[in-house]
């Protein structure tokens, strides 16, 4: 569980999410994999990301660690169902 992790494995894990999101970038780039067009959506999707982590690291911080994620799991599960409705509909 992320609140009972110690500052030490929290920021190994920090490290870790941006050297991997790096390669898959350098990955990507050196083969062609993220063309011109695909930039700006690229990077408003990166804006978008961050503004909802502040978000739930706003909206966690005020909540139980319960409450939190039963509203998690709940979100999850909308967006679950919203993508099978789509594929059977």
């Amino acid at each position: 569980m992320l609140w009972s992790v110690t500052p030490t494995r929290r920021s190994e894990a920090s490290i870790s999410a941006f050297v991997s999101t790096l390669a898959l970038a350098l990955g990507l780039g050196l083969n062609n994999g993220l063309s011109g067009a695909m930039v700006a959506p690229a990077m408003i999707a990166l804006v978008v990301a961050f503004v909802g982590m502040a978000i739930g690291k706003a909206v966690r911080s005020r909540l139980s660690v319960a409450a939190f994620r039963r509203w998690v799991l709940a979100g999850v599960l909308l967006l679950g169902s919203s993508m099978v409705a789509r594929i059977v509909l």
